[in-house]
């Protein structure tokens, strides 16, 4: 889905063609999170290797996200739109090809938890999730919401150029490296209610700040500390998930981490569509 998403990106002329490149999009991405960190908490059983390695994983989607949105926004301005999914579908090929070639058998053994004893919809109805559900729809509202906000701000108030709407967003993404690969211990330490609590009051005091900038150097402080925010929520509560399935539903981390992944698209529905209420 991944490919083809890629490829309609880079042929499509239209609003409705987009909107199924991104629909595709969206679909494979929320897959191969569930499969992979499902995967990743099936395969490292003890929590504190889980939780360096989860948070390693985690560090790779930000190193992605670095190198995407500078990369996408300077080539968009200087070479066009087809350029940068051209190579998207180009790294989704060899990345197909190594999944078929390379990596091991997928893990036949991992209970992904659909129809199980413990459902996606029993875990749903566990009041330990439905917590957690809500701690992670919260952070992802907020970067729903900046997504499509800051590049108009940006354009509109700072008259920026398109590569420096794409650079705008390398603070956070360097904020959510360094925090979900270095915050997955100090969790451990210092308990993964204060973290959260600790990365939520963070985000929330640097967005206030991002509101008063009125340079783009100005918001590379406030957007820091928004992606070191998320970063530190993500790195207690994703592991978290897998914690809770080994103490009372051994095995279900398929539809532990489908609720997360669930959360997190609904934290980005309800931001965007907050966004768009209150033009």
């Amino acid at each position: 889905m991944f490919v083809i998403s890629c490829i309609l990106y880079t042929i499509g002329t239209n609003y409705v063609q987009l909107l199924i490149a991104r629909s595709l999009h969206g679909i494979s991405s929320a897959g191969m999170n569930v499969a992979g960190f499902s995967a990743l908490a099936n395969k490292y059983q003890e929590d504190r290797e889980r939780s360096l390695i989860i948070g390693l994983a985690m560090s790779g989607v930000a190193s992605g996200v670095i190198v995407g949105y500078p990369l996408g926004g300077s080539l968009y301005e200087f070479v066009g739109k087809t350029m940068p999914f051209a190579i998207l579908t180009s790294i989704g090929i060899v990345q197909l090809f190594l999944q078929f070639t390379d990596l091991p058998e997928a893990n036949e053994s991992l209970t992904i938890g659909f129809g199980t004893n413990h459902s996606f919809y029993d875990l749903l109805k566990d009041f330990r999730f439905l917590v957690l559900f809500g701690a992670l729809l919260l952070p992802e509202v907020v970067i729903a919401a900046i997504e499509p906000t800051l590049p108009r701000f940006l354009e509109e108030k700072m008259d920026a150029e398109e590569w420096e709407v794409g650079a705008a967003f390398l603070p956070d993404s360097l904020g959510f490296l360094l925090g979900s690969s270095l915050f997955a211990t100090l969790a451990r330490k210092i308990g993964r209610k204060l973290l959260t609590t600790v990365s939520l009051l963070l985000m929330s005091a640097c967005l206030i700040a991002s509101s008063y900038s009125r340079q783009v150097a100005h918001l590379i402080l406030p957007q820091f500390g928004v992606g070191l925010g998320l970063g530190g929520i993500d790195a207690s509560l994703i592991p978290l998930l897998a914690l809770l399935v080994d103490q009372y539903c051994p095995g279900q981390y398929g539809a532990a981490y489908a609720i997360g992944q669930s959360a997190i698209c609904l934290g980005f529905a309800l931001g965007i569509f907050d966004c768009f209420t209150h033009e």
